[in-house]
Formats: structure tokens, C-alpha cells, sequence
């Protein structure tokens, strides 16, 4: 694995970024490097007619990670992830931004045998994130007879995603030199000696940037510089019960083969369904009929499930998750295949020994060379835990964008980098 300085690659000054994208990945992204540097102007450019439209504009959002039962990297980032995360939101409701959400924990409902040995080993594993409780403690926190175990995240709950995107954009707008670009389609990407280009929409070219960072969920590899990046589409649609069905007492967060959130007061969010490599995100009901029957085949022998049917569904939304092989998110530098061949020793994947690499910087000092793309960079893979991941991704990608200490793990480094299909 590249054993690369990450520094490497990070802008010996920006003044200027463009942001592509209309999702929370995005907004984090510039808001975490305004919080660093509060004097840069950035631009974010989004295809849709409103911010998150994708897989962002989901109504519900559940937060909580993705644990193994053991220190796996996926484990690890992740529950450095949801760590952040919750104090990352918790700080922003504090700072007055406003956007529904509730910390009132998540089951996840063991309910095969498989299942029950599985997250007894997350427990034992992450002992100060998650807690094995039997059925009785799951219904009494659900306030749902529930006829499983659990594995129990106390302080996990959900946000509303759509709200909170449109509520961080409008005070990074009236803040900060923040500019928002929305029904602007970009088509390609240009650098030259000055900064990057954009080509836009009716053959239109952007201003010039000092760096470019495509968060474009699933389309994020649709460029010549970044389709070496292997991001899978999958399809996933969440249905909305009305705010009085037999599920409206629900407490918590609950996940099965799908998961339900807590009522808001006028609707509760089900599902989702998972199609990979589809990439459309228009409305099917039968996916509405797909998430009811998956949630009362798991819960057969529960009235409060089968007393549901189809009319008490009242809408649903589609939206395309960006995924990974590995499940773990695509962050940081795109640099070329070339560049890579020349300064990374393909028998060990670690960066080849300056004196090897026999290039200078302007100072006269041993140095790697730029990339040909310095100044691009990406936050995509987030996968079906992008609530949870987004934050500390975003927050790692603005430090190594300009050059600041990163807080994250060296093996998290190297485990999320964009870098790591090039050189395995």
C-alpha cells in the first residue's frame, strides 16, 4: 500500500476553489476549508435545480458506522467517522444552524442466528460505541414489541439530510465568499500553468481555480482525470409511511435488512431497496411494495408490521449511493497513472527515494515533481454511510488541501486514499 506524504500533493497557496457537486460531501467540503481559511473564495457548481437532489435529498438519514468485530480498517474509520460526526453536527446545532434530527439511537436488530454471532463480536470489539441487548431491552427502547436481540449505538439517531444541506449552504453564503452555481452541468476539466478550467454548459468555460474537487457522488468518475476510479452506482429508494400508522410509535433508529427512522410528526422514512450499477433515480412503486414486503418478512409474527400495507405509504424517494470495492470512501489527490509509475516503486508501493527521482524544486531541494493534475482532488465512495463518514472525510481532505497537520490515523490515510487503486 502507498506509504506516500500526503503532503506531497497538497497547494503551495489556494486562493480559489471550485466544488462539484450538489450533496452533503460537497458542503462539507467547503465548509470545512472556510473554517480553516475563512478568506477563500469557492465556488460550488451543481447539475440540479436545488441542492441534494441526489442521494442527499433523502427526508431521514440514519448516523450511525459501519463496525466489524475487530480493528479492521473499515471499523476503524468508521468509528473515528461517527465519533466525529456526532460532535461535528452536535457543534453546528449549537452554532444555531437548524435542521430536523434526533440523537435517539439506533438498533440493529439481530434477527438470524448469523447475525446474533456477528454483532456480539462488534460489541465485544467496540465496547464504547455499541452494546448487545436482548429483546426485551430492544422493544423497550424502540417502544415496539420487537422479537430480536440487538446491537445498540445509544447515541446514534438521524438527521434530515436535505435540510441540513440547504441550511449549511445558506450560512456559507451569507458568511463567507461561498458562490453557488445550481443547473450548471460540467463536462471536462482543464489545467494549465495558471489554475483549472471548467467546461460548462453551452460550451462556456469556467474562471480559473487554484484547485478542483469533484464530491459528484456516483457521476464522480465520468471525467478523463478521474475514471480510473472504480465508484459503483446503486440504486436505493426510501418509502415514507403517513404520521399515523402502526409504526408511529417508534423511538429510535430501527435497522433490519432495511431500516425505519422515528416519526417527525407528519411522516417516517423505510427501506431501502439496492440495486447495483443502476443509476436512475426516478420514482418506481414497486420498490415501495419491494421495502414493505422485505420489512414484513423479517418481522412475520409482528402485528404492528402486518398491519401495514400500501396505502399507508405517501411518497418515497430514489437516490444513487456511490460505492467502493472495498466500502471504504475515495478521498484526497487525483493524480494520473503516469505519475505514479515514475515516483511510486511498484515492488513495495512506497513513494521511490528523492535521490532516485533526481528532480528539484524552485528552492534547488530534492523534491517528487508536481502532478500534472496538482490541484485536484475528490470525495466520492461514501457509500450507504455518508451521514456518518462525510464529516471527518471532509475535515481530512481541507487539511491535506492546504497543507495543514491531518489528525487522521496514518493507516486511515493510506485505507481511504484515492491513490490506492493505482498502486495495489
Amino acid at each position: 500500500m502507498l506509504r506516500a506524504e500526503l503532503h506531497t500533493f497538497a497547494n503551495a497557496e489556494i486562493n480559489s476553489v471550485a466544488i462539484l457537486g450538489g450533496g452533503i460531501a460537497s458542503l462539507l467540503v467547503a465548509e470545512r476549508l472556510l473554517a480553516l481559511h475563512p478568506s477563500l473564495a469557492i465556488t460550488l457548481y451543481c447539475k440540479d435545480e436545488a441542492l441534494a437532489q441526489g442521494a442527499s435529498g433523502n427526508k431521514q438519514g440514519a448516523v450511525y458506522p459501519h463496525l466489524q468485530g475487530s480493528q479492521s480498517p473499515l471499523a476503524s474509520l468508521n468509528a473515528a467517522s461517527y465519533r466525529f460526526a456526532l460532535d461535528y453536527y452536535d457543534n453546528l446545532l449549537r452554532q444555531g444552524l437548524d435542521f430536523q434530527h434526533q440523537w435517539s439511537g439506533v438498533l440493529m436488530q439481530a434477527h438470524t442466528d448469523e447475525l446474533i454471532a456477528r454483532y456480539t463480536k462488534v460489541s465485544q470489539a467496540w465496547p464504547k460505541l455499541a452494546e448487545f441487548i436482548d429483546a426485551e431491552a430492544s422493544s423497550n427502547i424502540a417502544n415496539l414489541p420487537l422479537p430480536y436481540p440487538s446491537l445498540w449505538f445509544p447515541e446514534g439517531g438521524w438527521l434530515a439530510p436535505f435540510e441540513f444541506c440547504r441550511a449549511l449552504s445558506s450560512r456559507l453564503q451569507a458568511n463567507f465568499d461561498f458562490n453557488l452555481h445550481l443547473q450548471t452541468e460540467v463536462h471536462n476539466l482543464s489545467k494549465d500553468n495558471r489554475g483549472w478550467r471548467l467546461g460548462l454548459n453551452q460550451d462556456q468555460m469556467s474562471g480559473l481555480f487554484d484547485a478542483l474537487v469533484v464530491c459528484g457522488g456516483h457521476l464522480s468518475s465520468q471525467f478523463e482525470q478521474t475514471r480510473h476510479l472504480p465508484i459503483e452506482p446503486i440504486r436505493g429508494q426510501v418509502s415514507r409511511l403517513h404520521g399515523e400508522s402502526s409504526l408511529a410509535s417508534l423511538n429510535t433508529v430501527l435497522c433490519h435488512k432495511g431500516y425505519i427512522t422515528p416519526s417527525q410528526g407528519e411522516y417516517q422514512c423505510f427501506g431501502a431497496t439496492f440495486d447495483r450499477n443502476v443509476s436512475t433515480n426516478q420514482h418506481c412503486p414497486k420498490d415501495d411494495e419491494r421495502n414493505l414486503v422485505q420489512l414484513q418478512k423479517v418481522y412475520s409474527d409482528s402485528s404492528w408490521s402486518q398491519a401495514l400495507s400500501l396505502e399507508d405509504v405517501v411518497g418515497s424517494k430514489a437516490g444513487i449511493r456511490a460505492n467502493s470495492p472495498d466500502h471504504l470512501p475515495i478521498v484526497g489527490p487525483v493524480v494520473s497513472n503516469n505519475w505514479v509509475a515514475n515516483n511510486v516503486d511498484k515492488n513495495n508501493g512506497k513513494m521511490r527515494r528523492l535521490d532516485k527521482i533526481k528532480y528539484r524544486d524552485d528552492k534547488g531541494e530534492l523534491s517528487y515533481p508536481p502532478s500534472e493534475w496538482q490541484g485536484l482532488y475528490i470525495l466520492s465512495g461514501l457509500g450507504a454511510r455518508g451521514l456518518t463518514t462525510a464529516p471527518l472525510m471532509a475535515h481530512h481532505l481541507a487539511q491535506l488541501m492546504c497543507g495543514e497537520s491531518l489528525t487522521l490515523a496514518p493507516k486511515l490515510q493510506m485505507a481511504s486514499s484515492s491513490l490506492r487503486y493505482q498502486v495495489r
